[in-house]
């Protein structure tokens, strides 16, 4: 027992279960925009997230690559590289307000209106900015740290959430950037460290970080790709009520996905040191605990999803009860979106980038050609959408497993110095 404790209270444990935490306040604030919100407004609410996702795809593998030089404890580069990364935010920022402000006097119309056209893009900005500070703390091992400022994010994101219920849209916006920017704003302040400390363009630097992390990054455009044809396809397709009728999918899956996600976070730096320093049996081991680890979490989930989400969104959210067919028909999708995480970590860890790269634009023409098939056949609809997103799920998860299992013994059981 006393084991166990003490296996409990370690930080990455604990980081788990501030993982789930926010999971759940996450889960709420949806709960609350569902309520408050009719379906127009969940509809111009999501795709102001899908702007805010459009920026996040603008970081050119800076972060990925950044994030794996941390993760190998190359200490002498990480204020140079958060100066770097720092100065791309800004650089960022301001090119995105003046594409707003052409935009805006352009007067071109889009579904939602120019402030929160702009409002989209802080928030990506913020984003980007958290998910930088998250990876550099937990590639410097300061798990203890990340939690507790997550656990403070988490709490003053809560006090702010019945903004959302008085405000109306803007309100549900507050609550959903406060969060990511409280972070950064917490991070910067308790940990030095990490503040930049000058304007940097370090041109060697740029290249040898955009080295590390550009495939990877291609292949999470892939990923933000698919959610973006995905958005604009019903909204464009089926219209803006549509996009908030299909609004239980996307929050059930990124809940679904976030302790899978803080579960990968964990073992990445680990998984890059052994590999890299050929220690096979310790790598093979983290490999093998992440995947008990994802089961473990996925028989539950699958349980509870099955018997208790029906009746949880009838009783509380009567108004979606219908949609719920959506999330089972996406379901064995994200099984097999949350099984990847291993196998995508062997090949991170063993440079085994290229196919990534190509598994992620087959799985770009694969789901946009299913839409568009379906649209020309005339049926393309919510259900047809959660069924062609699982199938190419599926095809992805086969894809790499068929490649790890041919290239087994030269992956697994290789010598790589460091």
């Amino acid at each position: 027992m006393a084991a166990l404790w003490s296996r409990l209270r370690q930080p990455s444990t604990l980081y788990i279960v501030v993982s789930l935490l926010v999971s759940f306040v996450g889960f709420a604030r949806a709960f609350l925009f569902m309520k408050s919100l009719g379906l127009v407004e969940l509809g111009v609410l999501v795709f102001v997230q899908a702007i805010a996702q459009g920026v996040v795809m603008l970081q050119f593998g800076l972060i990925n690559g950044g994030y794996r030089i941390y993760a190998t404890d190359a200490e002498r580069d990480q204020v140079k590289i958060n100066n770097l990364l720092f100065s791309f935010f800004g650089c960022l920022l301001g090119a995105l307000v003046l594409l707003w402000a052409g935009v805006a006097a352009s007067g071109i119309a889009f579904e939602v209106s120019d402030p929160m056209l702009l409002a989209g893009a802080l928030l990506g900005i913020a984003m980007l900015a958290s998910n930088w500070l998250t990876n550099t703390l937990l590639g410097s091992k300061l798990i203890a740290e990340l939690n507790s400022i997550n656990l403070l994010a988490v709490a003053i994101g809560v006090a702010v959430l019945p903004v959302a219920y008085f405000w109306g849209l803007w309100g549900a916006l507050g609550a959903t950037a406060a969060q990511p920017l409280v972070f950064v704003l917490l991070c910067l302040w308790r940990n030095k460290q990490l503040r930049p400390t000058r304007w940097a363009y370090d041109r060697a630097l740029l290249g040898r970080v955009i080295g590390f992390g550009f495939i990877p990054f291609v292949a999470g455009i892939f990923v933000l790709l698919n959610y973006q044809i995905e958005r604009w396809a019903i909204a464009g397709m089926l219209g803006a009520e549509a996009l908030g009728r299909f609004y239980l999918v996307f929050l059930y899956a990124s809940l679904f996905a976030l302790v899978p996600g803080a579960v990968s976070s964990i073992f990445f730096p680990d998984a890059i040191r052994a590999f890299q320093s050929g220690r096979m049996d310790e790598f093979r081991r983290i490999i093998r605990k992440h995947l008990v680890m994802l089961l473990a979490y996925l028989v539950p989930v699958l349980l509870l999803t099955v018997f208790a989400l029906p009746p949880l969104v009838a009783l509380v959210f009567p108004i979606h009860r219908e949609n719920v067919g959506f999330v089972f028909l996406f379901l064995p999708g994200l099984v097999a979106l949350v099984l990847c995480d291993p196998l995508t970590q062997v090949l991170n860890s063993a440079l085994r980038l290229q196919v990534i790269l190509w598994t992620g634009l087959a799985s770009i023409v694969m789901f946009g050609g299913l839409i568009l098939g379906a649209h020309r056949l005339g049926m393309f609809s919510l259900g047809a959408m959660a069924s062609i997103k699982s199938a190419v799920n599926i095809a992805v998860f086969l894809i790499f497993l068929a490649y790890l299992a041919r290239h087994r013994r030269a992956i697994l059981f290789a010598r790589p110095g460091p």
